[in-house]
């Protein structure tokens, strides 16, 4: 081999070598984090309306302000035993939450009179997510209770037991209203 030729083989052997020299410097690594976050608000939510089912002697008109009809026997006026169940499908609560359920009393305003009664006794039941809580009206007109994140049926059981109400019921209106709060901590 001749010395011309060395050096062009030499010089192509050199241009080859800073050609993959460079090509091998410019390789880098990148590198970035991404962070991601979420602000969750607390939500206790009813989707659905509410639906009622009830025994034989209790009337229920459920919606926005949902109704139970106490039946009363028209010829003992005694109040006949029944019960209701009120039902909110797909409740939550996405965080601890407090239950307050008050009441003032299913009761007339028309003076009792001897041997009659102005009060019909009702007990109240409240069921959501595995948690039970249990209110007897003649216990007290209110109930609190701590309860955790939950999801599912949310039920209020009413229950007119005919055994607390053996007196005669005085004629006239009785009304009551039950209030249901559910609010987060």
């Amino acid at each position: 081999m001749g010395t011309k030729m060395r050096k062009t083989l030499l010089n192509a052997l050199l241009v080859l070598f800073a050609m993959t020299g460079s090509a091998t410097a410019q390789t880098t690594s990148f590198s970035h984090s991404i962070d991601l976050a979420a602000d969750v608000p607390k939500v206790c939510s009813f989707e659905s309306g509410p639906t009622a089912t009830t025994g034989s002697d209790l009337v229920a008109s459920p919606g926005v302000n949902s109704t139970f009809t106490v039946q009363v026997d028209p010829n003992t006026s005694k109040v006949k035993e029944s019960d209701g169940t009120l039902t909110f499908a797909n409740a939550f609560c996405n965080t601890a939450s407090k239950l307050t359920i008050t009441r003032q009393g299913l009761s007339t305003e028309d003076a009792s009179v001897n041997g009659f009664t102005t009060d019909i006794v009702y007990n109240v039941g409240f069921t959501w997510g595995g948690q039970s809580v249990d209110m007897l009206t003649n216990g007290g007109n209110s109930i609190e209770a701590d309860l955790g994140p939950l999801i599912g049926d949310l039920s209020v059981q009413v229950n007119i037991p005919s055994a607390d109400n053996p007196l005669l019921l005085l004629e006239g209106q009785y009304t009551d209203i039950l209030v249901i709060n559910v609010t987060p901590l």
